[in-house]
C-alpha cells in the first residue's frame, strides 16, 4: 500500500506540474525540446477547442433560424388571416395603443353587425399580439 501511495503522490505531482506548464509557470525546468512539445500540445488542445466553439455557434444560429422562420410563418398566417377579416363584412378590427401588454389588434366577429356590452352580448372577440 505504501508503494501505491508513493505512485500515487507521484503521478499527482507530475499532473499538477504540467498543469502549471500549460498555464505558463514552472517553464524554466524545460529543456527545448520539451519546449516544442508543450506548445504542439497546447496548440493541438486550442484547435480542439476552437472546433467546439464554432459547432456551438453554428448550432446557436441553426436555432435562431429555426425560430426566425417559424416568427415569420406566425407572421405569414396572421397576415392572411387579417386579410381575409378585412374583405368580411361581418369582422371590425381595431388596433390599441398596446399599454402593459403590448400592441394588440383585436378582430371582432360580430353577428348582427353590431357590438354588444354587457351580458348576453353577441359578439366573439379574439386578439392577437402585433409582432414588432
Amino acid at each position: 500500500m505504501q508503494e501505491n501511495l508513493e505512485k500515487a503522490k507521484e503521478a499527482n505531482f507530475n499532473i499538477r506540474k504540467q498543469i502549471r506548464q500549460r498555464m505558463g509557470e514552472c517553464l524554466n525546468d524545460l529543456g527545448y525540446q520539451e519546449m516544442v512539445h508543450l506548445i504542439e500540445n497546447i496548440d493541438a488542445a486550442l484547435k480542439l477547442i476552437r472546433e467546439r466553439k464554432y459547432k456551438v455557434l453554428g448550432n446557436q444560429i441553426d436555432t435562431s433560424k429555426k425560430k426566425f422562420r417559424n416568427a415569420e410563418e406566425v407572421h405569414r398566417k396572421l397576415v392572411l388571416d387579417f386579410d381575409a377579416r378585412q374583405d368580411d363584412p361581418h369582422y371590425g378590427l381595431v388596433e390599441n395603443g398596446g399599454g402593459g401588454g403590448g400592441p394588440r389588434m383585436a378582430a371582432v366577429h360580430m353577428r348582427d353587425h353590431r357590438l354588444h356590452c354587457g351580458s348576453g352580448g353577441t359578439s366573439d372577440l379574439t386578439t392577437f399580439a402585433l409582432i414588432e
